[in-house]
């Protein structure tokens, strides 16, 4: 395997051991290590230090045990890792930077009717975290009822099973169900990522030769609904499926017009709107004393129609207008620039319709966290990828003596 030593203010192995060894050249020391390969999706692996140790070759250089590492990786030859000494935690750190893989393709030995799957000859693909590729997708009334979500052979054979172990691949395309490992970064920008079990996912074939991944606890997780946008891709540095969600088909709501009915019914109508991270509106608001007196923000029915309950499922909408309490999701996102946002659990807030058919939102927590003050403004807008509300602080009213 390559190696390289990565980080500044780190220690290369050569330049400086860690302090046990220091004793005796031919006692091996305890180590420990963590393998941060997946530190940017907020997860590093802890390894116990009981699991690795450290000793000196009868050459200069020195050995690390780690055979636990390697097969949890899947660590092949030529495979690319960083490997440094961090004095600040006097552990080992550990990061796998890139994967050799190999197209798979089935055999064409003359006479032969059963065709093996078997890895070509040719050049290795080298994976690493800046080349993801993603295969877009857009959400089908199948998808929904079934809960799955289909790759095409053509999909498959060209972005996943290149990345797979030849055992796994083969076991995949002989029909047999694999499960597999999904990770949803759809909110990797806010520092987060949901981390799903492998046993939740599997991955077979179907008759038609085309692949379908089970997945119907993402699906309605996220919401998912007919004509949503999403991204997918299999990612060997850490052998599981990345799942982003692009952009969701969301579509005005009105109030029903039948003559002679006197109760008006909410209804879906216009063309669809599609919602994307990057078309976020904020509507902005100066605070008033009773913002925060009462510890509530008032969103008026013109806002809440425009800018709300077009993102809204038509069963929440309706139960929000007919009166009803809705509990809410509330990130604050002011420090966003600084890798920063600050996440309130839904129960922290409600939603509800106010007599004079203006809206409030319940959020003295939020106003307290804050330090709001009258005339401070602020934006809030509804983000429905991740169905909740975003608030920011904006701009802080100057007091004058």
């Amino acid at each position: 395997m390559k190696k390289r030593l990565f980080g500044r203010g780190r220690y290369s192995l050569k330049k400086k051991k860690p302090a046990e060894l220091t004793a005796h050249h031919r006692n091996a020391a305890h180590v420990a290590l963590w393998d941060a390969t997946e530190k940017k999706y907020g997860r590093t692996n802890r390894y116990e230090d009981a699991r690795f140790t450290f000793r000196k070759l009868s050459s200069d250089d020195y050995s690390l045990t780690c055979m636990t590492l390697i097969n949890d990786r899947g660590l092949g030859v030529d495979d690319e890792i960083g490997l440094c000494w961090n004095p600040i935690i006097s552990k080992f750190i550990f990061k796998l930077i890139s994967k050799v893989c190999r197209k798979k393709t089935f055999s064409n030995t003359p006479g032969v009717m059963t065709r093996e799957l078997i890895e070509t000859t040719g050049p290795a693909i080298i994976f690493d975290l800046s080349n993801i590729r993603y295969l877009g997708k857009f959400i089908t009334p199948q998808n929904i009822a079934q809960g799955t979500l289909e790759i095409s052979s053509f999909k498959t054979s060209e972005h996943i099973l290149p990345y797979w172990k030849l055992d796994k691949a083969k076991n995949l395309v002989n029909g047999n169900v694999e499960r597999v490992g999904l990770w949803d970064v759809t909110e990797e920008k806010y520092r987060r990522t949901i981390g799903y079990e492998d046993v939740s996912f599997t991955f077979s074939k179907l008759d038609n030769l085309d692949y379908s991944l089970s997945c119907m606890a993402l699906i309605n997780d996220r919401g998912l609904g007919v004509g949503d946008e999403i991204r997918l891709c299999w990612n060997p540095i850490i052998s599981k499926f990345i799942f982003k969600f692009i952009s969701k088909v969301c579509r005005k709501k009105t109030f029903s017009n039948t003559p002679g009915v006197m109760t008006q019914e909410l209804t879906e109508t216009g063309p669809a709107i599609i919602f994307y991270l990057s078309s976020r509106r904020y509507f902005r608001k100066h605070i008033t004393p009773q913002n925060i007196t009462q510890g509530t923000l008032c969103i008026s029915s013109f806002e809440t129609s425009e800018y709300l309950l077009p993102y809204w499922k038509l069963d929440k909408a309706k139960s929000l207008v007919n009166g009803n309490v809705e509990c809410v999701g509330v990130w604050d996102v002011t420090e966003e620039k600084y890798g920063r946002t600050n996440r309130y659990e839904d129960v922290s807030f409600t939603f509800i319709k106010l007599d004079s058919l203006d809206y409030t939102l319940s959020c003295m927590t939020l106003i307290n966290d804050r330090g709001l003050g009258v005339d401070d403004e602020i934006g809030l807008c509804w983000n429905p990828i991740i169905s909740k509300f975003e608030f920011k602080l904006i701009s802080r009213a100057v007091l004058i003596d």
